[in-house]
């Protein structure tokens, strides 16, 4: 049966979890999954490349704002 075979994975993030600190209980415990639950029940599973993508996308959009401050920061030297 399936209960036979399973991991009894007890890690678990709520849905307001911190990207980051998904992914360092996921890269300590070596695993790639983990269900995501609230006081109702299991919402639903969150994957390392779930999390990698969320990462990637904030990297840029703090990216983005330095390549801006920066550029902000040229302007006002030239002028």
């Amino acid at each position: 049966t399936v209960s036979q075979v399973m991991t009894r994975n007890e890690l678990t993030v709520r849905p307001a979890h911190d990207v980051k600190v998904a992914m360092e209980m996921m890269c300590t415990a070596h695993i790639r999954h983990l269900p995501v639950v609230s006081e109702s029940g299991v919402e639903g599973l969150v994957t390392i490349g779930d999390l990698v993508k969320a990462m990637r996308k904030v990297d840029a959009e703090q990216f983005e704002g330095f390549l801006s401050r920066f550029a902000l920061k040229e302007a006002r030297r030239a002028s």
